[in-house]
């Protein structure tokens, strides 16, 4: 094992109040065993790897999808005091020098990145020689989703995996079909991992679907939103439905920011600050873009204005509610019209999720029990 140096005593110690899957995951990574975890959204996945971090004498890579969400994981992670840096390419010269340096130095230490830096040929020898004692794949559905479309780094993690010197792996996420897992075990070339699967429904969330044809669906938010307590998130299917709902509220004189893939990077990031502000109980109008894996606990409601592309999409989605436990609302406002814009999508050869007469199937029989 290459973790032959690792206290389990200490591991026993410090996970005895935590969830059996947890415990389960920690203990085969830190005995060199691969694992694939798909644990709903704010059931603690990432301490999973971060109290292995702790424990061994060599960096422990996250690979991680979005630039945003690692500087959400980085401040998280420097607050509690862990050793942590985040290595990508939007940092300032200096700070790419002090962040590889502190890479260079080894020892215990979270590394933070994409899989394109890992594959970069001017990073790509530093994370090598750094001999890392665990490689986490946060958000591993990426892989299967992403990496088939327009970022193939994530299909080559597997490679990358050989040349850091084959440590364990670690694959989290929130959601993971049977295929996806199948997917990703042969993209990460897991050897006989450790599968947990916890089911994603969670009590304290209120899933409800109502049937709003388009030009019915701003006035039928509104109502909703007049009730709802914030914070909360409304998702849009395109960049101009988030510009025109957020535009609208704004005239409302209701709270509200906005977040897509056509903003400026400095906007968008103004936007999530915006956000996850403690003080600031807004509304987040967006594209799938926003949310993954934000760590705000008292969002109250998820809001669809239109309808997500997959089952897997929206279960991502409203995972994003009520994670400090308490009851919160996620409401789909469903036009089978808005089906339409995803087929638009894929028929232009843009990413799209998949899967969308699975979506319209099971909304139908939802609509229809709720009727019987």
């Amino acid at each position: 094992s290459l973790f032959q140096s690792a206290d389990l005593a200490v591991v026993q110690k410090r996970i005895q109040s935590l969830r059996p899957e947890q415990e389960s995951a920690m203990l085969a990574v830190l005995n060199g065993r691969d694992a694939f975890v798909s644990l709903p959204t704010g059931f603690g996945k990432s301490l999973i790897y971060q109290v292995p971090a702790m424990i061994v004498e060599r960096p422990t890579i996250v690979i991680s999808p979005l630039i945003a969400l690692m500087t959400d994981q980085e401040r998280a992670l420097q607050k509690r005091g862990v050793p942590v840096v985040a290595i990508h390419s939007r940092l300032r010269v200096a700070e790419r020098r002090a962040a590889l340096e502190l890479l260079k130095k080894g020892g215990r230490l979270v590394v933070l990145t994409t899989p394109e830096t890992l594959e970069s040929a001017a990073t790509a020898p530093l994370f090598e020689r750094a001999r890392p004692a665990l490689l986490c794949i946060d958000e591993a559905h990426c892989i299967s989703e992403w990496g088939h479309d327009f970022r193939p780094s994530y299909l080559r993690l597997g490679n990358a995996r050989k040349r850091l010197g084959n440590p364990p792996v670690l694959a989290l996420t929130a959601t993971a079909t049977p295929r996806v897992r199948e997917d990703i075990a042969e993209r990460l070339r897991l050897d006989s991992p450790r599968v947990i699967v916890a089911p994603a429904h969670r009590e304290n969330l209120a899933l409800t679907v109502d049937i709003v044809p388009g030009a019915a669906k701003f006035p039928a938010a509104a109502r909703r939103i007049k009730r709802l307590q914030r914070p909360g998130i409304i998702y849009c299917a395109t960049t101009t439905a988030v510009d025109e709902v957020s535009s609208a509220l704004g005239r409302a004189r209701i709270p509200v920011t906005r977040y897509h893939g056509k903003m400026r990077a400095a906007d968008r990031d103004a936007a999530q600050r915006q956000f996850m502000n403690p003080s600031r109980r807004l509304i987040m109008v967006a594209t799938t873009a926003f949310g993954m894996g934000i760590d705000k606990p008292n969002i109250r409601y998820i809001l669809h204005y239109q309808a997500p592309g997959s089952l897997e999409q929206y279960v991502q989605e409203i995972g994003r509610a009520g994670r400090d436990g308490r009851p919160a609302h996620c409401i789909l406002l469903f036009d089978p019209a808005d089906l339409e814009i995803h087929e638009h999508l894929q028929a232009q050869g843009r990413p799209s999720v998949r899967h969308l007469e699975r979506l319209e199937g099971a909304l139908t029989a939802w609509n229809d029990a709720k009727r019987a």
